[in-house]
């Protein structure tokens, strides 16, 4: 039983009241709560409402996740993964046939698996057909497995390599199997804090821009952030 005096102890007496009646908080709610020094506070409100909607019902996937590259146009300042060429040391490019062995290999585990998740560097040299032809091929091998693949950093790349709209890039990949986005990309919204962080990767508005394209093609996406580095609770709660 969530306990009303200590919530109001903590500052946390709107919260409180608005979690029991199911309302939506606020962006000052958040800062609220990001600001309690209690995090199990927090996550008691967070089960009392999980609860109210989902029962205890816990829900997961099983997915593959291949890396195709860590060859990357960008530099992140936050970023140990990335790699300029292929002869630096720890490069790595995959070519289809290495994808397509790993996604055999956990096709024939004892696990089932439930999506294909694609996702790597940006790459200044692989071309959108590479990706076009190897989705195709995962169609012939495993036509129900869902495809979640690239983040709209990767497509806003993908465009620029072809010369063509972030939307034709979307149209092309579902044309050839791809169902779900990776919410990678986003890190934090804030622009100052982006030129900072990753100042050649795709700005915010063109990263919900391309995400809006997705979503009108029938393509699901989702968003991370990225957070404990240059960032406030009020760059935290803006992001969410």
């Amino acid at each position: 039983m969530l306990d009303a005096a200590y919530y109001d102890k903590l500052g946390l007496k709107t919260v409180y009241e608005k979690v029991l009646h199911g309302e939506r908080l606020s962006a000052e709610d958040g800062l609220a709560l990001f600001n309690t020094p209690d995090p199990t506070a927090v996550g008691a409100l967070a089960l009392h409402r999980r609860l109210a909607l989902h029962g205890d019902k816990t829900f997961y996937v099983v997915n593959r996740q291949i890396n195709y590259t860590n060859i990357c146009v960008n530099g992140c300042l936050f970023c140990a993964f990335r790699r300029d060429a292929l002869d630096d040391a720890d490069a790595f490019l995959l070519t289809k046939d290495d994808i397509i062995r790993r996604l055999e290999d956990a096709k024939n585990s004892a696990l089932h698996l439930d999506e294909l998740h694609i996702v790597g560097g940006c790459h200044p040299k692989l071309r959108l057909a590479f990706f076009e032809d190897l989705f195709e091929t995962i169609r012939t091998i495993a036509p129900d497995l869902p495809i979640k693949a690239f983040t709209p950093v990767e497509i806003d790349h993908f465009s620029k390599l072809e010369h063509c709209s972030s939307k034709e890039v979307l149209e092309r990949l579902k044309a050839r199997g791809l169902l779900m986005m990776r919410g990678g990309g986003a890190e934090i919204f804030d622009e100052t804090l982006r030129k900072k962080l990753c100042p050649h990767k795709a700005d915010s508005k063109t990263w919900l821009r391309i995400s809006g394209e997705a979503h009108e093609l029938g393509i699901k996406t989702n968003c991370t952030m990225l957070f404990g580095h240059l960032e406030t609770y009020a760059h935290r709660v803006d992001h969410l």
